[in-house]
Order: C-alpha cells, then structure tokens, then sequence
C-alpha cells in the first residue's frame, strides 16, 4: 500500500516534464485504470472535438460553448475505454441506471486557477456529449483536478440522462501534493476498491466511486480527531475566570470558542488572506524568540494567535499599532484592540508589517475580545497581566502525544473507559495541516473532497452537545447526531422552497416538480421569470438557526435554482433596477444637499453593481440581505453564520475576472437579521 501511494506522488510529479496525454496515462495506470483500449487524439483541438462530436446532430443543441470555457481550452485528448476487459466488470442495469462503460479523458486549461463551479460545469458539459459517463482529468498551472460525474436516467425519458452531482479531487498541487488527496486517490485506485466493494458492473464501480468521494467518512474522521484534541486539551488549557462560573463548563464552552476562532482562521489560510507563516514551526522559529513546539510555555497562543485575533482581525488596518512599552499610558493598558507581547519577537517590527498587517479586517463578532477591562475581568486574557492570562501550552499546537489516558472524561460511561485509556493525540495546529480544506462550501451537486466551512457548525454543535448532561453520553459517542446533516438539510430545503412556489404558481406544479429535479427543458421564459420573481420576493425563516446548516442549504439552492433559471441575471436586473431607478427618483427630492448626493451615489454605486450582476456574488449578496432570517440563543453560533455568509461571499469575490469592480468590503451587511435571541 505505501508503494502505491509512493507511484501516485511520483505520477503527479512527473506532471513537470513530458506531455499531458502520456502522464494522465501513467497516472491512472498507478491507480490501477490500465487497458489496451487506448483512445488518444493525433489533433487535440477544440476546434477538432466540436467538428467530431459537438457539431454532430444528435448533440449539437446539447453543449453550450460558454459554459465549457471552450475558449480556455489548450488540449483535450481521449485516454482509453474500460470495457468488460477489467477485471470481470460488465455492463448491465442496476435501479434503472445503465452504464456499460466508462471513458477516461483530460483536458488541460490555460488559466492559473478555476472554481470548482466553473470545473464543474465544464464536466457537465463533455458529458452530455456521450451516452457513457466520462472521468475527466483537469491540468490547469501547476495543479491537477479529477472530476467524476453522476449520471442517472430522466423520469420523464428513459432514452435520457440527468446529470446530477459532480465530485472532486480538487487543486492537486504539482509539485507537493497534499497528503490527503493522496489518501483519496490511494482509496479510488482499482485495487483497493477490488478489494473492498468487489464491482461487478460499471455501475457498483461508478457507485464505489461515489463513495470515495464521499465527505461524510471525512468529516467523522476529523472531527474523532479534533474530539480527542479537545477532551487533551480541557486536561491542560487553562482560561482566566473571573466570573466564577461553573469550571467545568466554562472552560468547555471557552475551548469550544477558541476551536470555532481557529477553524475561521484556517479557512483564510486557505484563501491565502493570511499567511502560512504563522502555522509552520521552521516559520516560527524565526519570528518568536526560542520557539519550541515542545515546550510547556504559551508563547504562540499568547504572542501569535491571540494577536491575530483580536488586534488584527478585530481592528481596521489603518488603526492597527503596537502597545507603547515607554509610556505605558492606561489608556493603552485598557485597550483591548491593540498589539501586546513585542518582546516575544524576534523583529516586532517585521511581523508586524509582512504578516500581521496583510490581513484584512474582519467586522464580524467572532474575534470580538470579551475582556471587560472596566470591571477587571477577563474572558480572553488578552493582557500583559500574567496572572489574567490564559495558559495553552505549545505541545497543544504542534507535535503527536502518545499513550494519553483520557477514560477520567468517561467516567459515566463503562463501554467508553477502556477505549479511552490508550490514545494518540495530535497538536491542533499539525491536525489541521492533515486535512485538505476548501472554502467553497459542498452542495448536492457539487462536492469537492475537502473539509469546508460546514464543518465550522459541525464542530461546534457536536462540542456544545458534549458538556450537556443530557446528551454528553450520545456525544461523547461521537454519533454527529447534533448537527443537522446535509441530506436532511437539502430535503427541508426543497420541500420549502417548493410549496412556497407551488403556492403562488399553483398552476404549474408538474413544471416546478421537474425544476428540483433538473429537468427543465421546456419552461418558457415567462414563467422562468415568474419563478425567480417568487424567489427573490420570499422571506426565510429558522427560528432556531443554530450555525447556519438551513440559512446556508436555503442560500446554495435559491443560487442553483436562479443559475439554472436565470444564467445572466436579467431578470433580476430588470426587476431590481427598476426599483433603484424609483428609489434615486424620489432621493432627488430630498432638501439637504449633502444628503440626497449621498443617497443618489449610495444608491447608483447599488445600481453599477447590478448591471455587472452576471456572477453569483450578486444573487448570493441579494438573497442574504432581503431572504435570510435567523435567531438564535447562542450568540457564538449567530457569528458562525454569518462567517459562513461571509466565505461564500468571499469566494465569489475572488472568483470573477471582474472582482475588482464590485467593491465589496469587509463584511457587508454582516448584522443581516441573524440574531442572538438574548440581543432581542
């Protein structure tokens, strides 16, 4: 098994050398995917694919040249056929779903980078061209994607194929492949999949891929670990309290809060809106003085994150500064946005100017410090008070501890005391570079094999449960019964949507039935019209909101549906800037000049921004300030949410060619009626 994933890292590399045809063979040929039947192109053109296949009769209104990125093509090329010739895989009909074979294929892109909507779409564009599923291999830069789609018959036609859900292994890097999209290709070659589901037909190989690319497994996975972590660190982590609460759940729920702040972090990192520096030990070494993982000091939590937190993320760019240690005024003493801990640092100076002050600013309540400075108390400990201080020792960040006893946690428990007895337990900093992240939140049609910010509500309503008497023996079981799962999220969400569409159009029920399956190949304009309008005019509550699972399920499938329905956004041009135009109309009657220029500009930069409304951010930024309501007891999960909100905003920024021109600032519009019930 470790040869095989030595030969997938060596396929991978071998990507920097000889051509793209002869190492997407090699790769699959390491992978166990190896037949005869090779297929390859001499002309490797688009214009060649379109004359051959695109422009045929029977599929030429089915491709649409735009949503292949066609013109982003460098070279496509067929790699081979697998037949019945592999290891006694046949065709046949399994659950009214037929595939007799699959086709391998690789397209290489001329861009640097590419979302995984944009990969997506082009996926399902070269599928419709064929009555077999085709596994499609991107090269783009230095990065690799592997993308596989689910194909299964139209209701209203068996002589037709829906495509559903496409899924991926996603931004592979070249040159250093992450060890965790080996571990997924190690799992989707032949052999092991031979080994453990045993496939008969392409369709039980098709399903097992299916599964592969699952998140589920990888989700629990994380979380085990992120479990074990958390229960090591209640053993060691200490949290100033002042308020004399309960210790137990205090500092529980002040672990929970520092797990929440921390998964945020990453998923910048991820972005690379915040440096990597600051989470690799060699790295560190050269910012903080005698830095050593091992060590049972608080010098990174104090010195690197609790700076992040609160004097970076917390605090606009241009107010960012050092805590004066000449005068030492109180006014600095009691500020609780300003940097602390400069003799920690190698070059203060440095860290501050090429690390800490590139990162922008986030005006969201996640990072807000809590300590109550007035009345000398302190929450976060963010002081240069050593006895107000929290203390988390660096071997909680970085490094493996071996034969830990954690049964003491489950002393209620008999069935858990012994498993518990014997654990491995890594730092949290070390278990998050295990992972492979995203910052594209998953949909049912789009799943890209990463940890994405989903996860943020999994952990901390999985964490929550786990110091309620209540429910603590069920999670400490590790069950993730307390976050809702995506599949029950998406059924709420589609019932919703569609009785409240069913309502309004009455008249069109079979229509908006076929809308949530995808089949829509014969709505008429008008009534594509009508449905958006319905869409954006709805207003969504959750009573209970918790971390966003149904705001965000409602967000991805109000943009899927108004994507499919409405690609260029004219509809909601058309709508909206009529209602801008009436708004600016009656700004021109204001009396105060000064006022109603500023309203007139506020109002045109909204309306400039609407016409440029081809791309998602648009739709998404619509839906969650005039759609999106949400309440909840927990004011840690309401800024969860809006974190959420504000990632999937933050992809679509960065998405478009264009992003510069829509202005978007930090956190717009964060205080979109999500709510702390204990705020009302």
């Amino acid at each position: 098994m470790i040869d095989l994933k030595k030969n997938i890292e060596l396929s991978i590399s071998n990507f920097s050398k000889n051509t793209f045809t002869e190492n997407a063979l090699a790769l699959f040929n390491a992978l166990g995917y190896d037949t005869a039947h090779n297929i390859t192109l001499e002309d490797k053109s688009y214009q060649y694919f379109k004359e051959n296949f695109v422009d045929l009769p029977e599929y030429k209104d089915k491709f649409n040249e735009d949503k292949a990125w066609v013109k982003e093509w460098k070279s496509f090329d067929f790699l081979f056929q697998l037949t019945d010739k592999l290891s006694g895989l046949k065709g046949g009909k399994v659950n009214n779903q037929e595939i007799n074979s699959v086709i391998f294929a690789c397209l290489e892109l001329t861009s640097d980078s590419y979302s995984r909507s944009q990969l997506a779409e082009i996926t399902r564009q070269i599928n419709k061209v064929f009555a077999i599923p085709i596994v499609l291999l991107f090269k783009y830069n230095q990065s690799l994607s592997l993308s596989v789609v689910h194909r299964r018959i139209n209701k209203l036609d068996e002589q037709k194929d829906v495509l559903e859900k496409v899924s991926f292994i996603k931004d592979i890097y070249i040159p250093n492949p992450h060890r965790a999209q080996i571990e997924i290709l190690h799992d989707f070659a032949f052999p092991n999949l031979n080994a453990k589901k045993h496939p008969k037909s392409f369709v039980e190989l098709t399903n097992a891929w299916e599964q592969v690319f699952s998140t589920k497994e990888l989700n629990n996975s994380f979380y085990k670990e992120l479990f074990k972590w958390y229960l090591y660190a209640k053993d060691h982590a200490i949290f100033p309290n002042d308020n004399n609460e309960e210790p137990d759940k205090y500092l529980s729920e002040s672990l929970i809060r520092f797990i929440s702040r921390m998964l945020f972090v990453w998923f910048m990192k991820e972005k690379k809106l915040i440096s990597s520096d600051l989470f690799e030990m060699e790295k560190l070494k050269s910012i903080l003085k005698d830095f050593e993982a091992s060590k049972d000091n608080n010098k990174y939590y104090k010195a690197i994150l609790q700076n992040l937190f609160f004097a970076t993320l917390n605090v606009p760019i241009e107010d960012r500064k050092w805590i004066d240690g000449k005068k030492r005024n109180k006014a600095q003493d009691g500020d609780p946005l300003i940097y602390r801990y400069e003799n920690e640092f190698i070059d203060s100076k440095d860290a501050i100017e090429n690390i800490f002050m590139q990162i922008p600013f986030l005006n969201g309540g996640l990072f807000d410090c809590l300590d109550d400075r007035k009345n000398n108390i302190f929450i976060d400990g963010f002081t240069k008070n050593e006895k107000k201080q929290p203390r988390l020792a660096n071997h909680l960040f970085f490094g493996t501890h071996k034969n830990i006893d954690l049964s003491h946690h489950f002393a209620d428990d008999k069935d858990e005391v012994k498993k518990w007895k014997n654990q491995t337990i890594i730092g949290i900093i070390d278990l998050l570079n295990d992972y492979k992240f995203t910052v594209e939140e998953n949909t049912p049609l789009e799943i890209d094999v990463a940890l994405d910010p989903e996860l943020l509500g999994k952990v901390f309503e999985n964490l929550l449960a786990s110091f309620n008497p209540e429910t603590k023996a069920t999670a400490r079981k590790q069950t993730g019964s307390f976050y809702t799962p995506r599949e029950i999220v998406n059924y709420m969400v589609d019932e919703s949507l569609k009785q409240h569409l069913i309502t309004h159009l009455p008249n069109h029920e079979n229509e908006i039935e076929n809308l949530f399956k995808h089949e829509i190949t014969h709505l008429k304009d008008e009534l594509k019209k009508e449905i958006v309008n319905k869409l954006f005019d709805c207003k969504i509550l959750d009573p209970a909101c918790g971390s966003g699972a149904y705001p965000m399920g409602i967000l991805h499938k109000m943009v899927g549906l108004m994507t499919i329905l409405d690609p260029q956004n004219n509809f909601l041009k058309e709508t909206e800037g009529a209602k801008l135009d009436n708004l600016i109309n009656s700004a021109k009657n204001l009396s105060d000049t000064n006022t109603r220029n500023q309203t007139i500009e506020a109002l045109q930069k909204q309306k400039d921004i609407l016409q440029k409304a081809e791309y998602d951010y648009v739709r998404k930024l619509y839906i969650i300030e005039n759609c999106i309501y949400g309440v909840d007891i927990q004011p840690i999960a309401i800024q969860i949410s809006k974190l959420r909100f504000f990632i999937s905003l933050l992809v679509e920024q960065h998405k478009n060619e264009n992003k510069d021109n829509f202005g978007i600032e930090p956190l717009p519009n964060m205080d979109f009626k999500l709510v702390a019930a204990n705020t009302l």
